[in-house]
């Protein structure tokens, strides 16, 4: 199953190879899991344009409370850091960012770090680690 690790390494791209490279086994019993196919864009949305517009500190959030999902969600993204890092002989604007996901009393908080290449944001992990992010 794919979900792009929006909020994880989590551009909402990656898959469960890649979270275990990541180390990132909480992901197991992520409520992230629960994403129904068609509520991924909007995170993703909400991905892009967090990093794109808020500022350091700035807080964005998510839910699909109003929607069919069963399973109710909050994510929560709050960049933590602006910078630039050389990634592959590139020098690419970068940001940290904190996230937080609500499932009734399940609660995971996460920090991430994406970087901007060819006008969209891509998890640090995936532009190090190209290959182990494709499988």
């Amino acid at each position: 199953m794919r979900i792009s690790l929006l909020i994880v390494g989590l551009a909402l791209s990656a898959s469960a190879s890649l979270c275990a490279a990541q180390g990132a086994t909480f992901l197991a019993n992520s409520p992230l899991l629960k994403l129904q196919k068609d509520e991924v864009p909007a995170l993703r949305e909400l991905l892009d344009t967090t990093l794109d517009q808020a500022a350091d500190g700035e807080t964005r959030s998510w839910d699909n409370l109003q929607g069919s999902n069963p399973h109710k969600l909050t994510v929560t993204l709050t960049p933590t850091r602006s910078y630039e890092r050389m990634v592959q002989q590139q020098k690419l604007p970068c940001r940290s960012v904190r996230v937080n996901i609500k499932a009734k009393a399940q609660q995971d908080r996460v920090n991430a770090s994406y970087c901007k290449r060819d006008e969209r944001w891509v998890s640090l992990f995936e532009l190090q680690h190209p290959r182990k992010a494709a499988k």
